[in-house]
């Protein structure tokens, strides 16, 4: 495991992070629109991070709705999975909710 980890290491860390100078293409932010960084609004990077929180939400009832998660033979890891990942993000809104106070 050590092995094949080390490669893939190397490899990514050999991956563009822009598309010509221009585009990120991979790492952070990810998702968050550049521009709140630079402002320094944190109340505008607290929606974008909420933003994100209500998309996977509505991501997650997609996938355990699908036919392929509902027959699938590992449906009660998947499911475990499911609600470990819905906790993390309840305690991320619990975060952002107190930092907002």
């Amino acid at each position: 495991m050590r092995q094949i980890i080390g490669r893939l290491t190397e490899v990514l860390a050999r991956l563009p992070l822009t598309d010509a100078g221009h585009a990120p293409t991979a790492g952070p932010p990810y998702d968050l629109d550049p521009e709140i960084l630079q402002e320094g609004i944190p109340t505008s990077l607290v929606a974008q991070h909420l933003r994100i929180l209500d998309e996977l939400a509505t991501t997650y009832t997609l996938i355990r709705a699908s036919d392929e998660f509902q027959t699938g033979t590992d449906q009660p890891s998947y499911e475990a999975t499911l609600r470990n990942l819905l906790t993390a993000d309840d305690r991320l809104r619990q975060l952002f909710a107190t930092e907002n106070m």
